[in-house]
C-alpha cells in the first residue's frame, strides 16, 4: 500500500495505528533496504563474509574439506608394499560366508621367495573368530590367495604377511 491509498482510506474513517514512515525515520539502513537503495551481498560466500561469524565458518568449512580430502588420499586400508611388492586385501560377505582375497601384484626386480600369510577374521568387538595360515611361492608374477570363512558375524579381516624377512599387517572391513 502506498501513501496515496493510505490517505484515501484515512479519509473514509479507517484508522491506522501502525505508521511505517515514522518507524523507519530512526532506521536509515532498514529504510534503504525497503527502498532497494542498499546493495545486499549476493551469493553464498559473500553473505557469509558479510555476517559477523561468517569468516570463521568459511575457515571451518575449508579446514573440514581439507581433512576429508587428506584422509581419503592417505588413509587407504587394505593396501601396502612388502619388499617392493604391492599387496592388497579385499573381503566381501555373501550369504553366511566371507570371501577374502589377498593379492600380490606382479613386480620386477624382486627376489622370488616364500610368502607366509596369516589371515584372521574378527567380529565387531575385535575378537578373533578364525585364523588360517598359507604359504605360497612368489616368483614375481601376480599371486592370489583366496580364502572362504563361514560365519556371519565377521566384520574385519586382518592379514599378517611375511616375505623376504619383512613383515606387514594389512586389514580391511568386510563389505556387505
Amino acid at each position: 500500500m502506498d501513501i496515496e491509498e493510505r490517505k484515501k482510506l484515512e479519509a473514509q474513517g479507517i484508522v491506522f495505528h501502525y505508521d511505517r514512515e515514522r518507524r523507519l525515520e530512526n532506521q536509515p539502513r532498514i529504510k534503504a533496504m525497503y527502498e532497494k537503495q542498499e546493495n545486499l551481498p549476493k551469493g553464498f560466500f559473500n553473505v557469509l563474509k558479510a555476517a559477523p561469524g561468517g569468516k570463521f565458518l568459511i575457515i571451518t568449512i575449508i579446514m573440514l574439506m581439507a581433512v576429508i580430502v587428506l584422509l581419503g588420499i592417505f588413509n587407504r586400508t587394505g593396501e601396502d608394499k612388502i619388499s617392493g611388492v604391492p599387496v592388497s586385501i579385499t573381503a566381501f560377505s555373501f550369504e553366511d560366508q566371507v570371501y577374502t582375497t589377498l593379492k600380490f601384484e606382479a613386480a620386477e626386480n624382486v627376489n622370488p621367495g616364500a610368502i607366509t600369510a596369516e589371515i584372521a577374521v574378527m567380529d565387531s568387538q575385535s575378537a578373533i573368530i578364525d585364523k588360517k595360515v598359507y604359504e605360497q611361492a612368489y616368483t614375481g608374477e601376480e599371486l592370489l590367495i583366496r580364502v572362504i570363512f563361514t560365519d556371519f558375524d565377521i566384520t574385519r579381516v586382518v592379514a599378517v604377511v611375511k616375505f623376504n624377512g619383512e613383515e606387514k599387517t594389512i586389514h580391511t572391513p568386510v563389505s556387505k
